[in-house]
């Protein structure tokens, strides 16, 4: 036997012949069985107990100070060319360096950046030209002022660029003394830009789920990246942002979670509070500027499984210059299949199964926790009267949820979102919290499905 230490606390026992977790030693040495958790959706709180075949708990303290968080996934064609866009955001700690993202979807014509700037901002209120209270500095590409992001493999498979690191200080808030940190990211692009990110005004609104954060999107006619030129102010926000997402170094640990799938995972259909996901409201519950949480949303409404997993597998194994990763989650939530996908078969969820394990094992390659994240019902419409599966197809999705969910190994970490969406009556519908269209879960469903999403935080912290 040897151990695998997981932290100060507690040590996985493992078989060294079968690679097997077999039980858990604790802090002063005794040996025990398999540890398990259990969320209880009553209290709020963690059950831990030993003795049963449960060892997913694979670490217990976020490994990062890096961190980022966006709203909506999807890269989408942008509207207006020679334009300076910015973003006005919170971060969820203290920071002291930033970069951020760009991306071209375009398959004929790569998107050119010419130049990003970045500043420290003590307020959320737009002020005379959006002016942040810090200097706005020049963010870089390899050392370049600007970058050429080369064409897209397919529309659904954008390519990326991401800035160097800017070392930045965040500076205390103003408006809310001891309120979340605040940073203004701005973008110039003389050519149409070939790519940004959906975004939606609910993220500039006072809305309490948010807890005091918010991303302020705006664009302005010509370039005003590097000085606060006239005609910087307006009150427009923006549905498209070439600026993808923002990432900070933390002067704390950071716990950050990629998120890849569907519309559902993207939040895209909800109506008063688009993009925030049952990841965002898991996580805003959580997070503290002493421990952050990030939630990076690469959700896309109408992706099939195939392009999910593409998508994720390019962003696991995308590389800098230097060969090092650029991209370093703490967790990276997978959702295992869609109904964008045929109906479940044994076809259709023999490739799902296939591109999942495949994930994970990138996953586990770089100390990454993978967490599948199971399948929610389709029904006919927000009546859900009647399963659009039929009672052979349902049981194909349910007994792949109930394999994903059920495995057990050291860097998985299941996300089991259909046992709370679906009906305990009749398990191929939703649950009386409804959807607003027999795929998407309305936004009460949203909150309910955010429970075991925070159950997996939890057992990350």
């Amino acid at each position: 036997m040897g151990n695998k230490v997981i932290d100060g606390t507690v040590a996985w026992i493992v078989d060294e012949d079968t690679g097997e977790v077999v039980g858990h030693k604790m802090k002063d040495g005794t040996e025990r069985g398999v540890l398990t958790t259990k969320f209880n959706q009553g209290t709020g709180g963690i059950e831990f107990s030993a003795g049963s075949e449960d060892p997913r708990i694979v670490t217990t303290k976020p490994r990062s100070a890096a961190g980022a968080s966006s709203a909506g996934g999807k890269i989408v064609a942008m509207p207006t060319a020679n334009c300076t866009y910015l973003i006005t955001r919170t971060a969820e700690a203290p920071f002291h360096a930033v970069r951020a993202r760009v991306a071209c979807i375009d398959v004929a014509s790569p998107s050119v950046t010419i130049g990003m700037t970045a500043a420290a901002h003590n307020t959320l209120v737009d002020g005379a030209n959006n002016a942040p209270s810090g200097t706005l500095t020049a963010m870089s590409f390899g050392g370049s002022a600007g970058v050429t992001v080369p064409v897209a493999a397919s529309a659904a498979r954008p390519s990326y660029a991401v800035s160097d690191w800017l070392p930045l200080e965040s500076v205390p808030r103003v408006d809310v003394p001891g309120g979340l940190p605040v940073v203004q990211v701005r973008h110039f692009q003389n050519a149409l830009p070939h790519g940004g990110r959906s975004a939606d005004a609910y993220w500039d609104s006072a809305d309490a789920l948010l807890g005091g954060r918010k991303e302020i999107s705006r664009r302005y006619p010509g370039q005003n990246y590097l000085t606060n030129g006239p005609g910087m102010t307006g009150t427009s926000f923006l549905t498209v942002t070439p600026i993808i997402d923002i990432e900070f170094l933390y002067s704390v640990p950071c716990l950050s979670v990629a998120v890849f799938g569907d519309s559902i995972a993207e939040g895209a259909a909800l109506t008063t509070r688009k993009y925030l996901t049952h990841f965002h409201r898991a996580a805003f519950g959580m997070s503290t500027q002493l421990r952050p949480i990030e939630i990076r949303n690469y959700g896309w409404g109408g992706a099939t499984t195939a392009e999910v997993y593409q998508r994720a597998r390019d962003y696991l194994l995308a590389k800098d210059a230097d060969g090092l990763y650029i991209n370093n989650p703490t967790a990276l939530a997978y959702n295992i299949g869609s109904p964008n996908d045929s109906a479940p078969s044994a076809s259709v969820v023999g490739s799902a199964r296939v591109m999942a394990y495949e994930i994970a094992r990138i996953c586990a390659a770089r100390g990454i926790v993978f967490c599948p994240v199971s399948v929610t019902p389709r029904t006919n419409t927000s009546a859900n009267t009647t399963s659009t599966y039929d009672a052979t197809a349902t049981e194909f999705r349910r007994a792949f949820n109930a394999e994903m969910m059920g495995r057990v190994g050291p860097y998985w970490l299941p996300i089991d979102v259909a046992s709370v969406a679906e009906s305990a009556s009749d398990p191929s519908l939703w649950s009386a919290a409804g959807t607003i269209d027999g795929i998407h879960p309305s936004d009460d469903m949203t909150t309910i499905m955010a429970a075991p999403v925070a159950a997996a935080l939890a057992r990350l912290i």
